[in-house]
């Protein structure tokens, strides 16, 4: 899925497979969203929302207000989801997931992982860390100060203290 947004508007896609393990199948198998915590752990908004984002999330995409609207809802009806018995034999070693993405014009984009991007085994790239630790930060500091926090921990290791840190996130 990371880069279905480059090949792909979600104006484009016709309908999205998603297979992955049984547990993620149960849990994620939500259309009906009454809270932010249900789009949380719902794998049909959280793939509309990735589509819709242009291949990114971020906090907002979790308020009351966001997982209420409408081209979400529709968006989530181009979605099935699927377990496969050997992705569930996978399961807890390896968390397989694989989205079958089939455009209006018939071309076929497939992306499969065995790990969450974010967990150990597939980390997140410095460069998307650093856009993620930015979007959460932005939403408390404005971006000088963001900014001045983020120099004073990427240089951590020339401080005399943390005291450093927590004195600018106070």
């Amino acid at each position: 899925m990371q880069n279905l947004a480059s090949h792909l508007e979600a104006e484009d896609i016709a309908h999205i497979e998603i297979e992955t393990y049984e547990h993620v199948r149960e849990e994620g198998d939500r259309k009906e969203l009454n809270s932010p915590m249900d789009a949380t752990f719902s794998l049909y908004y959280n793939v509309a929302a990735y589509v819709l984002g242009g291949g990114s999330m971020c906090v907002d995409d979790f308020t009351s207000v966001a997982i209420r609207r409408q081209e979400h809802k529709d968006f989530m009806e181009k979605i099935t989801i699927r377990s496969r018995e050997d992705f569930s034999a996978m399961y807890p070693e390896k968390l397989p997931f694989r989205a079958i993405v089939e455009a209006k014009d018939g071309r076929r984009f497939e992306y499969t992982t065995l790990y969450q991007l974010g967990s150990v085994e597939n980390p997140l790239s410095d460069e998307d860390l650093l856009k993620k630790w930015r979007s959460l930060f932005y939403e408390k500091y404005d971006t000088e100060h963001t900014e001045k926090i983020l120099d004073v921990l990427l240089n951590l290791e020339n401080s005399p203290s943390v005291k450093s840190v927590w004195k600018l996130m106070e």
